[in-house]
């Protein structure tokens, strides 16, 4: 019977290959089928064992109850219910362990993620393969400006908020239509900074039936880290990482692909629009005050750093539309532009990462 379990472990490998049912319903299947052989195997085992003179001195030294359990109830019920727990557990990890061996069995999860920003609100679907690599199936993003306003008045705007509920309810409709297993939402700077924020995050929750993460300024610079670490080689090199967002910048400064030091600016482009910009095009005193702002703010909250980047990667919408201009600016082609390289004063190079780099990185 025990080698009899070797062609049901070969024929549910072969059932998680083509099917990619799971582990656990093949598994129940062939067991389920295996509990006569099982029962029938441990009943011998436990009437064989019951013949020895040690076994029957002890039953005859014992009382009723103890004859009564050894002669019915072990051999006939308890031993092949724990024998057979215990084939499906080894069953289990056999399986499990040839199918990782291979890269076959485990299907695809399907994962969403939203990220509600300062200016825009984007969706990102994707199935994701266990070994962690992805296909995107759909992106979207709308521009609902949410921080509007938020820099003078300390509030988001009702108009906003209903643009952004709005664009949320879409959004969850998509990634529904996907059948996602798992979708999660983030909002970063504009919502966390805004007095009525929480008021913003249970709204959604309430329409849509949407949890809003609003995540801490270091998890958002890591959640940048992560998506550029993963699509440029960062070993051997000191390198900056800097994500310009609608209300904040992060500036990630890392030595062979490890965090030094994060840094998060009150710099997005929402924010300097909205606090310096009085003219457009921008007349010469209104640009050079915002350069001394910009200025000032790295010297108080950078200072000196610790290392000069032998390479500065940019993510975020600001970053996205800057490499395309300046492709167009030395007669290239229009359009978006991603990893994209720009030469600069000084030894770097301005890269943007692809869309979709990473499943809720702003």
């Amino acid at each position: 019977d025990g080698v009899m379990a070797i062609p049901a472990i070969l024929l549910a490998i072969a059932l998680m290959a083509l099917t990619e049912g799971s582990v656990g319903n093949v598994i129940v299947a062939i067991t389920v089928s295996q509990i006569p052989q099982v029962a029938r195997l441990v009943r011998g085992m436990v009437l064989g064992l019951r013949e020895q003179p040690f076994v029957e001195a002890a039953i005859a030294a014992g009382t009723r109850t103890p004859r009564l359990i050894w002669r019915h109830i072990v051999p006939n019920t308890l031993a092949p219910v724990i024998v057979q727990a215990t084939y499906i557990c080894a069953s289990a990890m056999i399986i499990e362990a040839i199918l990782d061996f291979i890269g076959a069995g485990t299907p695809p999860r399907v994962l969403g993620a939203i990220d509600v920003g300062t200016n825009s609100i984007r969706l990102v679907v994707a199935e994701v393969d266990p070994d962690g690599t992805y296909r995107v199936l759909d992106e979207e993003q709308e521009m609902t400006r949410l921080g509007r306003g938020l820099y003078r008045s300390g509030r988001l705007g009702h108009g906003s908020m209903e643009r952004s509920l709005e664009a949320l309810g879409k959004m969850k409709a998509i990634a529904d239509g996907f059948a996602v297993q798992e979708l999660k939402a983030i909002a970063t700077s504009a919502v966390r900074e805004a007095s009525n924020g929480r008021l913003f995050a249970r709204e959604a929750w309430r329409r849509h039936r949407l949890r809003l993460d609003v995540i801490a300024p270091e998890e958002e610079a890591q959640l940048a880290f992560q998506s550029v670490a993963r699509h440029f080689n960062l070993e051997g090199q000191s390198t900056a990482v800097v994500d310009i967002g609608g209300g904040s910048a992060e500036v990630i400064l890392a030595l062979g692909g490890m965090v030094e030091r994060v840094h998060s600016l009150p710099l997005g482009a929402v924010r300097l629009t909205e606090r310096w910009v009085r003219s457009d095009p921008l007349k010469p005193r209104h640009w050079e005050a915002l350069k001394e702002a910009i200025d000032r703010t790295i010297k108080t909250q950078v200072g000196k750093p610790p290392f000069t980047a032998e390479v500065m990667i940019g993510s975020g919408g600001t970053v996205s539309s800057l490499a395309p201009m300046a492709r167009q600016a030395r007669g290239g082609p229009a359009g978006p532009s991603h990893r994209h390289g720009m030469a600069g004063r000084g030894p770097g190079r301005v890269r943007c990462p692809p869309p979709g780099s990473a499943l809720g990185a702003p």
